[in-house]
């Protein structure tokens, strides 16, 4: 598996020297929130055996994120294999260190498809449920003065 680089980030495959940051991460609920939940020490270790397993069939699969700067792992990115219906399919997917978003990015603004955690305030109060309750009153869109759709998101 390639590495890839940025200025910032460091794309590479997993190591067995991951496995200790890896298992803190994924022992995280706010790491994990869009996962079953969080893992034990032993299940990070399964985690990246499959990673690697993959990576050493030379099948597509997961990087480690690193910070440049001081080599820090934030998360991984890359492709999910799954089953659906039968069939193995790919997705694209990411977990990163939600400790390291807002001070890493250095993001002052967003850009056509970024994605982004934001806090929105309002003047006055909006009737929603969190998303992983309530799909219909958990998601909303974002539409300017000119009424063109400039943004999308979900209730945490």
């Amino acid at each position: 598996m390639p590495e890839l680089s940025t200025t910032r980030l460091l794309l590479r495959p997993f190591t067995d020297s991951d496995l200790e940051r890896m298992a803190e991460l994924m022992a995280d609920k706010d790491f994990m929130r869009f996962s079953l939940g969080v893992f034990s020490r032993e299940q990070t270790a399964a985690f990246l055996d499959r990673v690697r397993g993959r990576d050493r069939a030379g099948l597509p699969s997961q990087f480690a994120v690193i910070i440049r700067e001081d080599q820090r792992l934030i998360g991984y990115c890359g492709f999910f294999a799954q089953i659906v219906d039968d069939v193995e399919e790919l997705e694209i997917g990411y977990r990163i260190d939600p400790n390291t978003m807002a001070k890493e990015t250095g993001l002052t603004e967003l850009k056509q498809n970024d994605i982004a955690r934001v806090t929105v305030k309002t003047l006055l109060p909006i009737a929603c449920d969190p998303y992983r309750k309530n799909r219909e009153t958990g998601a909303f869109i974002l539409i300017d003065e000119a009424n063109d759709t400039v943004g999308a998101g979900f209730v945490e």
